[in-house]
């Protein structure tokens, strides 16, 4: 769960910073294709970034690097979390009402395929310019959908008009616009309840048009072709997957006319060439972008095993008997909630250092942080003897001690391990274990 949570934050930085850019230095911009391209690579990229993770963490003043990257072992009330919880889950209902508004929007996605395969099947098939045309005789209305026109041939159209917003279809069809879209629609399936990947949505779509329109007044006169855009009225047919010559659909009638303004102002702005900065400016937003999100220096990290050795490095690193499942088995049978603390509430993490000695076995288990995140108030008292001790309540502090000494209890009973090795000898091997003990 920390870690979906993890990611949807670190996925909502990157995108609001890279959205910032685009509001404030590329909205007004006409060319088109950089601030499309831009669009996309900041969805894409926010998505990706938070998976990279290069660890450079600090425990206790050791620098641990290359980590053996475990889940965390986290004590839920009585048991690890890696046994099954019953009862009412607050979580699991939240998880529910997600997958269910998922579902339903993913649905959508599939009807609208549907819809358009039904109107393609009711439809007068032709030819414009090599693009397959299909004539919906108000049956849908005209838009475009991957290598398809759909137009209404019932708008009383003359010639030049049809021409006109043909010419604007194809750019839609050659430019892959529908592609696009289909990404939008799948990360606002995803993740819906995040607002700025509708802006994302709202910002791809006004591009797309801004790139179609100015395509064809390159080819006609601006002033006729401004005219039909807003004498233009389309039929509604809820096919947010299509690009539409008309204002966007599935908005209020004010908004439509807010986005046919913006158009017209986009066409009648002159085509300037873009301060050579602001093509930097985007790089160095991506990098900064990467940086905060996939470099970890936080020790609360969900990585929660980390090794080093007195090598410094080693060939082959220790191993638990039966993998990773078998230490998360064993280590979630045997971790116990400490009554005491759980009466009070106490809530905390505590950082086990131990070495897997040459032979395999688990010596010199040690505490070497621990922090309470929950507890009662009283007498203060100073835990630890360096500048980042901590200043705790009495009560804490004896609870606190209780989750030490069960983590200390626990880790200090694992069986051997395979020995790591360098150089073909057995070698001795630091480990790091963080164990979280939450109640909720």
């Amino acid at each position: 769960m920390n870690n979906i949570l993890n990611y949807t934050i670190e996925f909502t930085i990157g995108l609001s910073v890279l959205y910032l850019i685009y509001f404030f230095l590329l909205r007004k911009e006409t060319n088109y294709q950089f601030v499309r391209i831009y669009l996309l690579s900041s969805v894409l990229l926010s998505a990706i970034f938070p998976l990279i993770s290069f660890s450079n963490i600090q425990v206790a003043g050791v620098s641990i690097e290359s980590p053996l990257a475990l889940q965390e072992i986290v004590v839920a009330g009585e048991q690890a979390s890696v046994t099954e919880s019953v009862g009412f889950s607050w979580s699991n209902a939240l998880w529910g009402i997600y997958l269910i508004v998922t579902l339903f929007m993913f649905s959508r996605i599939v009807w609208q395929f549907i819809k358009i395969q039904k109107i393609k099947n009711s439809a007068q098939k032709s030819n414009y310019n090599g693009t397959d045309l299909y004539f919906t005789s108000k049956t849908g209305s005209t838009f475009t959908f991957l290598n398809a026109i759909f137009l209404d041939n019932k708008e009383g159209l003359n010639s030049e008009e049809r021409e006109h917003i043909l010419a604007h279809e194809q750019i839609h069809v050659k430019q892959l616009h529908t592609l696009d879209l289909l990404i939008l629609e799948i990360c606002k399936s995803i993740f819906w309840f995040n607002p700025i990947v509708h802006f994302y949505h709202a910002a791809i779509k006004i591009t797309h048009e801004y790139q179609a329109d100015h395509g064809v007044v390159k080819e006609t006169s601006p002033s006729r072709y401004i005219n039909l855009l807003v004498n233009q009225t389309l039929s509604n047919v809820g096919l947010s997957l299509g690009n539409h010559f008309g204002s966007p659909i599935n908005n209020p009638i004010g908004f439509n006319k807010s986005k046919t303004l913006k158009r017209i102002e986009m066409m009648k702005m002159k085509n300037r060439k873009m301060n050579p900065v602001k093509y930097y400016v985007p790089v160095l937003a991506f990098a900064l972008v990467f940086a905060v999100v996939s470099c970890d220096q936080n020790e609360s990290t969900d990585s929660v095993l980390e090794s080093v050795n007195e090598l410094n490095e080693v060939d082959q690193k220790p191993e638990y008997n039966g993998g990773l499942q078998a230490l998360y088995g064993f280590l979630g049978q045997e971790i116990k909630y400490p009554k005491s603390a759980r009466e009070k509430g106490i809530e905390g993490k505590v950082f086990v250092e131990f070495v897997i000695g040459n032979d395999g076995a688990v010596v010199d288990v040690a505490v070497i942080k621990s922090t309470i995140t929950q507890g009662l108030l009283d007498e203060m008292v100073v835990v630890g003897n360096d500048e980042n001790s901590e200043q705790l309540t009495i009560q804490n502090a004896e609870s606190l001690k209780l989750l030490e000494e069960e983590a200390l209890r626990v880790v200090g009973a694992m069986p051997k391990w395979a020995p790591g090795k360098k150089d073909g000898l057995n070698v001795k091997v630091k480990m790091v274990v963080p164990i979280a003990f939450k109640l909720s």
